[in-house]
């Protein structure tokens, strides 16, 4: 949940949840970055002057969309709650960006990202300490296929998913090694906080009627 302090953001307004002190406070659903512009980035980095790590890289592309979208500065988005889970889509140009590009920004990606790193500022101090593990990857291949990589916590191993196929990928490296391999293109990574214990629906499926028409 952000909130935004540019009153005349008629797409944030859309989305909004409520007003406070003339700042629209509203729900992203999926943090959105373009690959062009993350590309562009990681070759001004040569210095490591720009970033120093994969979420730091995410919150300079963002900026970028946010402005062409509602004329942001950096400063008009405050995070003020704290969530366990962050979906982070990439759009790529695929006029735009090269394989030496999407390797690159593969070779990138950590396995896990810090909250604070996302945003301007957080309002919430558990918000700036709070770290969240990637727990599934999602790509294109060949500009349609899907191909998913999921973590597994109980033996920490990340699990294949090609083509009706389930291997497994031992470490961060070999997902890494794979999507290069594979010419695989990231569209979709879910960060989630692997402190949380996971949902019990096995009382909420008991509790399911199926009514017949």
């Amino acid at each position: 949940m952000h909130r935004c302090a540019n009153i005349n953001c008629l797409s944030h307004q859309k989305e909004s949840i409520g007003n406070d002190n003339n700042k629209t406070t509203f729900t992203r659903k999926v943090y959105q970055v373009d690959a062009t512009t993350i590309c562009q980035l990681i070759k001004r980095n040569e210095n490591k002057c720009l970033y120093k790590s994969f979420g730091q890289l995410l919150y300079l592309a963002s900026l970028d969309r946010l402005e062409k979208k509602c004329n942001h500065l950096n400063d008009d988005l405050l995070l003020i709650n704290a969530p366990d889970l962050i979906s982070v889509a990439i759009h790529w140009n695929s006029f735009q960006c090269t394989t030496s590009d999407v390797e690159d920004f593969i070779s990138i990606i950590e396995p896990f990202i810090y909250l604070r790193e996302l945003f301007y500022d957080v309002a919430i101090s558990d918000a700036r300490i709070k770290q969240l593990n990637l727990i599934g990857l999602i790509c294109f291949y060949g500009s349609t296929i899907e191909v998913f990589f999921s973590y597994e916590h109980k033996t920490s191993q990340w699990l294949f998913c090609f083509d009706g196929n389930i291997t497994v990928a031992t470490d961060w490296n070999a997902v890494i090694r794979k999507c290069i391999d594979f010419h695989l293109q990231p569209f979709l990574l879910i960060f989630a906080n692997s402190q949380q214990h996971p949902v019990d629906i096995s009382q909420l499926l008991k509790r399911t009627v199926i009514q017949a028409k």
